[in-house]
Formats: C-alpha cells, sequence, structure tokens
C-alpha cells in the first residue's frame, strides 16, 4: 500500500536536510521542530521513532502566524479514521453525524499539513507559492472553526458549501508545490521533496474522499426526496467477504443504482477509458494541432469492479495524455526527418481522417480482469520512443519533465496546463505537464487502495505503463 514505503517524511521520522545547504541565522541547536504528517497519511502506521542522521539537524519554523495557536491545538489532537464500510453505510439518518464528525475531524488533518509545512526548512517555507498553500489551508481551518455545529437542513447546507469550497479552492494546490519546490531545489534534497509532496498528496485523497463523499451523498438524498438504498452489489454482501461474480461484477444493474456518494460498486473500465481517450483525444486536437487515435481491448466490456471513479480517471487522463503527446511528437519529429513524408506536406499530414491522423501510431489500451480478486490491470502501450534508460529512475520525482519549463504565474492555457472540468473532483487541475508532478500523482492515487502504477521503456520504440487497481470491496476495513 500506499503507506508502506519509507519516507522522510512522515510515519514519526523527522524531515532531514543537509544543514550546509540552508542559510539561515538560527543556531543549529535551536533546528528542533519535528515535521509529522503521518497520522494524516496512514494512522495505523504513525508510529515510529524519530531518526536523525549524524551530522544533521531538524529544522524550525519561526515565522509568526495569526492562526498558530488554533494550529497547534488542533494539529495536536489525535485522528479519528474512519472505514471504507462506514462510508458506504451512510444513510439519511446518520448524515448529520457524519458532518459533525467531519467538523471535529477536518480540522485536525489541515492542520497537521500546515505543521509539517511550517517546519520545512525557513527559506523552503517562505517561498511565495509554498506560502501561499500553507495560507490556503489556514483559511480553511478558520471557517471551519468559526462555523457553528449543524443542527438542521440549513446548516447542512451551508457545511457542504464550505466543503465544496475546500473541493474547488485547493485544485492548484499540487501545482504550487510543484512550483514552488522546483524554485527551491538547491536548499532540499529531491528525495525529500518525493517524500513530502507524496505525503501532502496522500493526505489531501483522505480529507477529500471524506467531503467529497459528504458532498455527494447529501446532493443524492436530496435527488431521491429523503429516501436511499445501499447500491444492490454493496447490501447484498458482507463486509470484509467476496461478493459472487454476478453482483460484484455487475452485468445488469443501471449505473445509477450502483453509486453511493463517490463509490461505485460496478464501475466498468471499458466505459470510463473511452471517455478518457475521447477526452484526451479533444485535448490534443486542440492544443498539439494532432491526435493519436486510441485502441482499447477487454475481453468483456460489461465488467465492473467496485473504486472511486474520479481516482481512475485522474490516472487514466494522465498516463494517456503522456502516451498520446508521446506518439504526436514522435511522429512530427520524424515527419521533420523525412523518414515518413517530405517535410513542405506536415500541415496536410496532420489532418484527420476519421480514425486519427495518417501516420500517427495508435495507443493501445488492454484492461484485463483478475477473475479471482476482481483486480483489474490496465496496460497503456505508446510508441513514442521510450523514456532513456537513464531517467527510468526519475520519472516519478517532483521535477522531471520533457517539456519546457513554465512559471505557474506566467503560463498560458494548453493541453498540459489547463485545468479541465473534470478536476472538479479530483482536486489536481493546472499545469500537469511541466512541472514534472503527473507521474508522480497518478501513482500516489494508483497506490492509495494497493495498487500500483510501473513503466516498462524500450528505447527507440515506446512505452508501457501498468496500472493495476485493487477491487476495493474486500478492502472495506481499510481506514481513511
Amino acid at each position: 500500500m500506499a503507506g508502506a514505503r519509507t519516507r522522510i517524511l512522515g510515519f514519526g521520522r523527522h524531515y532531514i536536510a543537509p544543514q550546509p545547504r540552508i542559510p539561515t541565522t538560527i543556531p543549529p541547536q535551536t533546528w528542533t521542530h519535528q515535521i509529522r504528517l503521518s497520522s494524516v497519511l496512514r494512522p495505523e502506521l504513525s508510529s515510529g521513532s524519530a531518526y536523525n542522521a549524524p551530522g544533521t539537524h531538524t529544522l524550525m519554523q519561526t515565522e509568526p502566524f495569526v492562526h498558530e495557536p488554533a494550529i497547534d491545538l488542533h494539529a495536536s489532537r489525535s485522528l479519528t479514521p474512519v472505514t471504507l464500510q462506514s462510508l458506504l453505510c451512510l444513510s439519511p439518518t446518520s448524515l448529520m453525524s457524519n458532518a459533525h464528525y467531519l467538523q471535529r475531524e477536518l480540522p485536525v488533518r489541515v492542520a497537521k499539513i500546515v505543521k509539517a509545512m511550517q517546519g520545512l526548512p525557513l527559506i523552503v517555507a517562505s517561498n511565495p507559492h509554498i506560502s501561499r498553500v500553507k495560507n490556503l489551508y489556514c483559511d480553511f481551518l478558520t471557517e471551519m472553526i468559526r462555523m457553528e455545529r449543524v443542527r438542521d437542513d440549513k446548516g447542512m447546507k451551508k457545511f457542504c458549501d464550505l466543503l465544496q469550497d475546500l473541493v474547488g479552492q485547493g485544485t492548484g494546490v499540487i501545482p504550487l508545490l510543484a512550483q514552488g519546490f522546483l524554485e527551491c531545489y538547491k536548499y532540499i534534497p529531491q528525495k525529500s521533496i518525493n517524500a513530502f509532496i507524496n505525503d501532502v498528496i496522500t493526505a489531501r485523497i483522505g480529507i477529500r474522499v471524506l467531503a467529497e463523499h459528504h458532498i455527494a451523498l447529501h446532493a443524492q438524498f436530496h435527488d431521491h426526496g429523503g429516501h436511499w438504498t445501499l447500491p444492490p452489489s454493496i447490501k447484498n454482501g458482507h463486509p470484509g467477504h467476496d461478493l459472487p461474480s454476478s453482483s460484484i461484477m455487475s452485468r445488469s444493474t443501471p449505473e445509477t443504482n450502483n453509486i453511493h456518494g463517490i463509490i461505485h460498486s460496478s464501475l466498468r473500465p471499458y466505459s470510463l477509458l473511452m471517455s478518457c481517450a475521447s477526452f484526451v483525444t479533444d485535448l490534443c486536437e486542440s492544443y498539439l494541432g494532432a491526435s493519436a487515435p486510441v485502441t482499447l481491448e477487454m475481453e468483456d466490456p460489461t465488467w465492473g469492479f467496485t473504486y472511486i471513479p474520479v481516482h481512475l480517471e485522474y490516472i487514466m487522463i494522465e498516463i494517456l495524455k503522456n502516451s498520446m503527446r508521446a506518439n504526436v511528437e514522435a511522429y512530427k519529429k520524424n515527419i521533420m526527418k523525412g523518414e515518413q513524408h517530405q517535410a513542405g506536406i506536415l500541415g496536410a499530414s496532420m489532418k484527420t481522417d476519421g480514425a486519427g491522423q495518417r501516420g500517427i501510431p495508435a495507443v493501445q489500451v488492454t484492461v484485463a480482469l483478475d477473475v479471482d480478486t476482481k483486480d483489474v490491470t490496465i496496460r497503456v502501450r505508446d510508441q513514442g520512443g521510450g523514456i532513456p534508460y537513464g531517467d527510468l529512475g526519475r520519472v516519478f520525482d517532483y521535477s522531471y519533465t520533457t517539456v519546457p519549463h513554465v512559471p505557474v504565474a506566467d503560463s498560458q492555457p494548453n493541453m498540459f496546463s489547463m485545468s479541465s472540468e473534470k478536476d472538479v473532483q479530483r482536486g489536481l487541475g493546472g499545469q500537469l505537464a511541466g512541472l514534472g508532478y503527473g507521474l508522480g500523482t497518478a501513482r500516489v492515487y494508483a497506490e492509495y487502495f494497493g495498487g500500483s502504477l510501473q513503466l516498462v521503456s524500450l528505447v527507440g520504440w515506446g512505452t508501457d505503463t501498468f496500472i493495476r487497481l485493487k477491487n476495493i470491496y474486500p478492502r472495506l476495513d481499510q481506514e481513511i
């Protein structure tokens, strides 16, 4: 699982930075502040001894902050995690108690993120982009603290609006962090950058699952006139045990009957992947002037599994953008070299013939289902020339990119910097290429429920991306 990875930030460890790189007037013996974000990410793994490498020191953020007392108070509190099963069992009668739970829990989780950001090296924490992220979370923490306890429908609507603000305003968090760390790369090791951003993304996923699930349930309950039943494939099963394939992998139940909040009990990968491919194709057409056809192969397109659609959607859009861009750019490069066409007919070769651009190789997507575990494996294959073997170890770094760097504030809309309408629930809008965090973020999403994302490169030909996603129904005891 994602939480099982060793991290410099989290799981009871200190943040470690080489002392000579930190320009500060604070005496080394006063650098004592500990960064602990682990309880936000995986509470069950939060225990562990602090670690200091020889000759290094943990750092203290001394910048005064107006919300410091509230941050300290909430960050010192223990989390109260919930299981996926408890989320699936929410009903109109328990939605009010869930709002009370979120009013207690979300400030604690947000405060722990803020404390972690304050514990960064002073020169890094002072970066305007990173400070802006910290201020966004502090503002939300203030609003949560000020809000009265939800007692009626009016209060519930106000609370859902506040959660929606958290969802909407957080769309630029990861781009800002990536920009800030890119500007501070001289003062903090890349390994520490990766660990910190991985932890923040993982923490954000947990927060957003709780918030978005509550928002979605509130809307669904109202759509159903206050009456609600569990999806058939969940209601007929038993927590922690596999359901019969006819239940979990439903072929006939209408889609709307299988959605509970943001959890889909019979999500069909085929349908979602077709939608993602269409979306990415339109982006490529608009911003690259060309697109590669996408072929999708699956033995039975009607099969489904229990998962959160927006997570799979984000992962696949990110991977498909990379693969389609690789195919198109490799094709253009070959044209310019005269390997396929004369340079003078470049424009004509970019016209659509109904099945993609002539000569541009297809992005091949293959979906396989494990009939025993109901887990799903997806392979995305491109012919973009592959990733140099020397770069394979860096492709998941939050600085690795093949796109020329353009600062966030100065960037113009393009297929990799625009915020798609699908990013509302994902919360990862903004520049998704050029800062080098797309693949890293997709991997965190894949690993959140125990899956994986791996790359295999054949230099001179292309890259295969393997995404394994675990059916979350047998894992309903996992804590969020």
